[in-house]
């Protein structure tokens, strides 16, 4: 929109620090051939551990007096932290215009019905094919591509903002023309990288 084009244009002159990026968790349920982020929750264990919410919500505050506005929730899975939910309610209480990158599989009508309640600006789900052969082949599970397509029912259901990220690679490059009619489907954005 114009008046956010203009205050990304005015913090970029003032030197301020409206968007960042809190990777939550290293940790994926996925298994995605291209990934260079995935981590076990041993691996993690065995190297400090996660971040809890209080430390997320005071770093988020901190931004928040220097002038963040627009945090993105990522991972690996976002949804995997064991306080997601505290995570993003208390961003939300400090007035941040939350966005939240997931796979979507873990997206239910629970997490769906907390969305609903503790709404983000946007939910960039990625997606990674456009059939459970792609899903298999490509991230190691053709269930998630059941799991994404639940997922984009029920934020559609509740009208939470969405947008459609999708990774091309050799594995799934033949599903690009599907992943565009998913698209056009659910009327979504789509961004492929």
């Amino acid at each position: 929109s114009k008046v956010q084009d203009r205050i990304f244009e005015k913090a970029s002159h003032a030197r301020i620090p409206i968007m960042c990026s809190f990777e939550l968790l290293p940790v994926c349920n996925l298994q995605c051939k291209m990934c260079y982020v995935r981590k076990s929750m041993d691996h993690v264990r065995a190297n400090g551990g996660l971040k809890d919410a209080d430390w997320w919500l005071a770093m988020a505050k901190a931004g928040a007096e220097q002038g963040l506005l627009y945090p993105l929730l990522t991972g690996g899975e976002p949804f995997l932290h064991p306080e997601f939910d505290r995570i993003l309610a208390g961003m939300l209480e400090l007035g941040l215009q939350v966005s939240i990158n997931t796979n979507g599989t873990l997206i239910d009508e629970k997490w769906a019905a907390f969305l609903n309640t503790h709404r983000p600006t946007r939910i960039n789900l990625t997606l990674y094919g456009a059939s459970r052969e792609t899903y298999d082949r490509l991230c190691g599970h053709a269930d998630a591509y059941d799991r994404v397509l639940e997922a984009v029912g029920l934020l559609k259901e509740f009208g939470i903002p969405l947008k459609f990220n999708a990774s091309i690679t050799p594995d799934n490059v033949d599903d690009l023309p599907g992943m565009i009619e998913f698209k056009k489907k659910h009327d979504c954005p789509i961004q492929v990288a």
